[in-house]
């Protein structure tokens, strides 16, 4: 995929939302038909086509403020993705998933029954620096940024984002993102996520108080956030942290895993990519260490079981997500949405990420609507007053009227299968007692 490739418009699929309780009949609702939708006039319409420029109608009773990223009839939102790199698989499911979203809202009458939302996607291949270019390029002619893949990549353009006040949703969880008041996370830090995957195998008697927790982890704000949740439920439970760091290069788990082995760790944490995932469990199979391997959804791919490393990650690999497995039944019309745009492909539970982050984006979009304020500013204060977001059970409930705080405390547990996107749910939005009363500050 180039740089500036657009995913085709296939306007075939209808978005759900609804209850997140299982076993209760889901609603399928529009915007418009929930009544979230405030159709706005926008007077001077020939403004919007000035790049950057902020059009006032003067009233916003019945009316809108417009900016940077609207001409005409339509919104622009950003997407620097990895189609290229080592996240490349991951990276396309995400843009697909916001594109089937997109296509269907665009036909149901779009933002506020006025605006077509298009996705401007660019390929920054994992890499910082050309991240930071493409970012450059396309800053002034979106009104926010639909996906900001990859930890290193957001924490390089966090800084410019909060100074250019646009509403992004990183599809990373590091916890030092809930500082940037433009960014939105969907769903739990990656910190929390940890304290959640531990205080369920606490739970299900797979670990116990005085035990060590090996962790794996690669460089940077992902790797940074593991390992405080880590050190938090250790301090909690009288249990210790072996760490092990990587680099993106090192495919190899083997020193990792036999050091972990040596220190006789219960339980190991990853936060790696799904290669080194892969490796890890391999080798622990071949090395007898017979432990649960737990990692955020950023870990795996479905495509691992089709390699040497299936048997060990059924056996003991375990996915704290943010979104659930493909068993669940809110999940069922982005799967049949996707796999009527790409027949024959099944994808992991990445895809629905990006249909949930669509949502989310189209919520605020629709909140700032209802104020009346669509300029970059608009949406950010329309974004940080939002305090109990839902969409359907695709993710926890959000709230984004905390600064510094998870925007949720829920997680779907998952195991690895042999079934439709590789994984199952096995505990659907937990939450811990250790998650609950966890804290970025330690006490």
């Amino acid at each position: 995929m180039s740089n500036t490739e657009r995913i085709a418009a296939d306007s075939s699929f209808s978005a759900p939302t609804g209850t997140r309780s299982e076993g209760r009949g889901r609603r399928r609702i529009t915007l418009r038909s929930a009544g979230i939708c405030v159709t706005v006039t926008v007077l001077a319409i020939s403004a919007c086509s000035t790049k950057g420029q902020s059009t006032t109608t003067g009233d916003t009773s019945g009316s809108a403020k417009i900016g940077a990223g609207i001409k005409g009839d339509t919104i622009t939102l950003g997407v620097l993705t990895d189609a290229t790199g080592v996240f490349a698989a991951l990276g396309k499911e995400l843009t697909a998933g916001q594109q089937i979203f997109w296509d269907e809202r665009n036909a149901e009458g779009g933002v506020c029954g006025t605006y077509k939302v298009k996705l401007d996607v660019k390929d920054h291949g994992y890499n910082v620096q050309n991240a930071t270019s493409l970012y450059s390029g396309m800053r002034g002619d979106v009104l926010g940024i639909q996906q900001l893949l990859g930890s290193a990549m957001t924490a390089a353009l966090s800084k410019r984002i909060e100074q250019d006040s646009i509403v992004t949703i990183p599809l990373t969880w590091a916890a030092s993102l809930t500082d940037n008041p433009d960014m939105a996370l969907l769903g739990p830090t990656y910190d929390v996520e940890v304290v959640n995957g531990l205080d369920y195998l606490l739970e299900e008697k797979k670990i116990a108080s005085g035990d060590a927790i090996g962790v794996i982890y690669l460089e940077g704000d992902w790797g940074a956030t593991t390992l405080a949740g880590a050190s938090f439920f250790a301090k909690k439970h009288n249990m210790r942290v072996v760490e092990q760091k990587v680099t993106p290069s090192d495919q190899d788990m083997t020193a990792q895993i036999t050091a972990l082995r040596a220190e006789g760790v219960k339980t190991v944490l990853l936060a790696t990519s799904p290669g080194q995932t892969a490796s890890a469990a391999t080798v622990a199979a071949t090395q007898g260490l017979n432990v649960p391997l737990v990692g955020n959804n950023p870990t795996f791919s479905p495509g691992l079981l089709n390699t040497p490393a299936k048997d060990a990650l059924i056996a003991n690999y375990y996915n704290i997500s943010p979104y659930p497995a493909y068993d669940q039944a809110v999940t069922q019309e982005p799967l049949t949405a996707y796999q009527k745009k790409f027949p024959g492909s099944a994808p992991s539970v990445t895809m629905l990420s990006g249909f949930a982050s669509a949502h989310v984006m189209s919520e605020i979009l629709e909140e700032a609507c209802r104020k009346g304020d669509l300029t970059r500013e608009g949406v950010v204060q329309a974004k940080q007053s939002l305090a109990s977001i839902d969409t359907g059970g695709l993710l926890g409930k959000l709230d984004y009227s905390k600064p510094g705080v998870s925007p949720s405390r829920e997680n779907y547990v998952l195991r690895a299968a042999s079934t439709s996107g590789g994984l199952t749910t096995v505990r659907a939005l937990y939450s811990g007692p250790t998650a609950k009363e966890y804290s970025r500050s330690g006490s």
